[in-house]
């Protein structure tokens, strides 16, 4: 399942998941094919990972999600995918970092007021105490 980040992976993928490849497989990090495609910027071969149930709730070993990628990478329009399968706009990594704060440290503006339009709690505080607005500041 980890062809996604590869050119061309929606044929690719559709062909592994008609043949009964597992998509919510995770590897021994706890990686995804979903979280792989979000990470590579692959807005069609996550849309069909969805329809195909790929779970939008899954954390790797260090508690970061398909969001989080997405977030961080200021990809918006694969944030909105995930947001309307359900995916957790207050997810925490393992630094209870939310992919707001993620989006914040990275500098993705309007995947910021993304994800305050779909109601991203902005008073997070992270383990060093600090909020988005920390971030932005």
């Amino acid at each position: 399942m980890f062809a996604a980040p590869l050119g061309d992976s929606e044929l690719i993928v559709k062909l592994l998941l008609e043949r009964g490849a597992n998509v919510r497989h995770a590897d021994e990090k706890g990686w995804t094919a979903l979280q792989s495609a979000v990470q590579s910027g692959h807005e069609s071969t996550v849309q069909l990972l969805l329809e195909w149930g790929a779970n939008v709730r899954v954390a790797n070993a260090d508690w970061w999600t398909a969001l989080h990628s997405a977030a961080a990478e200021g990809y918006d329009s694969i944030v909105g995918l995930l947001l309307d399968k359900c995916a957790d706009v207050s997810a925490t990594d393992k630094n209870r970092d939310t992919e707001l704060f993620t989006a914040e440290l990275s500098g993705m503006k309007s995947t910021i007021k993304l994800l305050l339009k779909r109601d991203a709690d902005a008073n997070v505080t992270n383990s060093q105490g600090w909020t988005a607005l920390y971030a932005t500041a």
